[in-house]
């Protein structure tokens, strides 16, 4: 009981084929990619089984069966996003995963994988004919063509009318006032952000933008942990995908639009004065939309400090094919005092990057939170009194740089379970060297601490999960941490929590 039917259709027809349940799982996982068609799904195979697409080309035969076969059925309707499981060998689910499969046999190396929530799973072939529905509801979404509705005209027309129509904003202008200016702006970025639009079935912009963040955000983790196993890139989405044409934002794109449009503000608030100077009735509107049009795309085209010389236009195409970014050892090192840093450059295989947000306001609008009340519930009370406010004007207007400071944050995925252990030591331990800052002005206890963790770090890189001789180096390093407790007991619960972690890496080598 070991085999199973798996039928798959899309809108040219269906296919079936008798397999391995463990290969109709691995099919399943594909769906991860968003394929539309058969085709399309036998290349995102490769993700998880070498010469998938072959396999899966060369076992469905052409036509429609909904017998069960041995172990069962599994029935996927790709345009209705359907999956019907009706068989004893697994249990599918939206987040899983599956062995990855070399080409001549499974092997223990576990890819993770998270199906799009608008996948409906169901245990009875009953249920299929509701592919129809989904199918129907499905395609009028896509024929709104969202994707282009908030890049489109509309919203530069937003933007355009309300600055450029705005008494109060015109007045900040001529004074020169630009905590005021850059308030009004904000408020016009969040009223765009908030206000339900029919072209988006009756959503937010920002609530469109939200919907599928999790799902791909997901999806490009799941690609970095796959490279850091298997020391190769996963397979992208192919430019020419039904996923890569129609993609949902995740969260690298969801930022860059943000930061986009603080760049529409600011060329709108530096165009206002000279467009004002011409009588109200010659105001042309639709002529300064196509003038901010074209700095937006060249903006777009522009290699930024920010991004990493790179341009927006790529950060987002990269993460429509779900590539994930990564830096060279030496973009790891940002402080070489930094024991994470050191540790990301001497790790096998390569360091991850993303954009993080921080350097947009604090407001709700902004946030990834899909509620008020989530927000709400990690402090955000709406006041921002205990924040500083000088972060909230880091993306100021006319500063023609998409945030200020530092929006990047850096990820590295260890390939064995010490190497996890070893970088939650290094976070702690960055915690604990931030605040010995403040009381250790020659530094020596931080090059100490960092001296220790150099020694456990060795042995772990060149042992993996071997660790019988990484003992005798943590307990130095403890002796080290008992000295900064003496010598510092406000440290105390930071030393202990290093200790915590260091003691989790030693039950490795028992």
């Amino acid at each position: 009981m070991s085999e199973v039917r798996l039928v798959v259709q899309d809108e040219n027809g269906a296919k079936w084929g008798d397999f391995h349940g463990s290969t109709a799982s691995r099919v399943v996982a594909a769906l991860s990619a968003e394929p539309e068609t058969i085709e399309e799904l036998a290349v995102a195979l490769q993700r998880f089984e070498n010469n998938g697409t072959r396999l899966l080309s060369r076992g469905l035969n052409h036509g429609f069966r909904d017998d069960p076969w041995d172990a069962g059925i599994v029935m996927i309707d790709l345009p209705g996003r359907l999956l019907v499981n009706q068989s004893s060998y697994d249990e599918f689910q939206h987040s899983s995963s599956v062995s990855y499969h070399n080409g001549s046999s499974a092997t223990r190396l576990q890819i993770n994988y998270h199906l799009p929530l608008d996948w409906s799973i169901h245990p009875s072939i009953e249920q299929w004919p509701t592919h129809l529905e989904s199918r129907s509801l499905r395609r009028t979404a896509l024929d709104r063509k969202p994707r282009e509705f908030i890049y489109g005209d509309a919203m530069l027309d937003f933007f355009v009318e309300r600055c450029f129509r705005s008494e109060a904003l015109r007045k900040h202008v001529e004074l020169k006032d630009p905590g005021n200016t850059y308030e009004i702006c904000k408020q016009f970025h969040i009223e765009w952000l908030m206000t339900n639009q029919p072209a988006l079935g009756e959503t937010s912009p920002r609530s469109y933008m939200l919907a599928s963040l999790e799902t791909i955000d997901a999806d490009i983790w799941s690609r970095q942990e796959q490279w850091s196993l298997t020391g190769e890139c996963p397979l992208p989405l192919a430019v020419n995908s039904f996923a890569h044409k129609h993609a949902n934002l995740g969260s690298q794109e969801y930022f860059i639009y943000q930061y986009m449009i603080e760049f529409i503000l600011e060329c709108c608030v530096v165009r206002l004065p000279s467009f004002l100077k011409r009588p109200a009735p010659s105001w042309d509107f639709v002529a300064e939309r196509k003038k901010i049009r074209k700095q937006v795309d060249d903006w777009m085209l522009q290699p930024l400090d920010d991004f990493r010389g790179r341009t927006p236009r790529q950060l987002i195409d990269l993460e429509r094919r779900r590539i994930p970014m990564t830096l060279t050892r030496q973009e790891t090192i940002i402080d070489c005092d930094c024991p994470l840093c050191n540790l990301m450059a001497d790790m096998p295989g390569p360091s991850f990057w993303s954009l993080d947000g921080s350097g947009l306001p604090f407001e709700y609008a902004f946030s990834t939170f899909t509620s008020e009340s989530e927000w709400e519930s990690f402090g955000f009370d709406g006041s921002f009194e205990s924040f500083p406010m000088s972060a909230d004007v880091q993306i100021r207007l006319g500063s023609g740089i998409p945030g200020g400071g530092s929006a990047l944050t850096a990820t590295k995925v260890a390939p064995n379970s010490a190497l996890m252990s070893l970088v939650s030591v290094g976070f702690s331990l960055s915690d604990l060297l931030s605040k010995i800052e403040d009381v250790d002005p020659s530094r020596h206890l931080i090059q100490t601490l960092n001296r220790h963790f150099d020694n456990v770090r060795a042995v772990v890189l060149e042992y993996g999960d071997n660790l019988s001789l990484v003992k005798p180096s943590i307990d130095q390093f403890e002796e080290c941490l008992q000295d900064v407790k003496d010598a510092h007991p406000n440290l105390s619960v930071d030393c202990e929590e290093v200790s915590f972690m260091l003691a989790a890496l030693l039950e490795f080598a028992h």
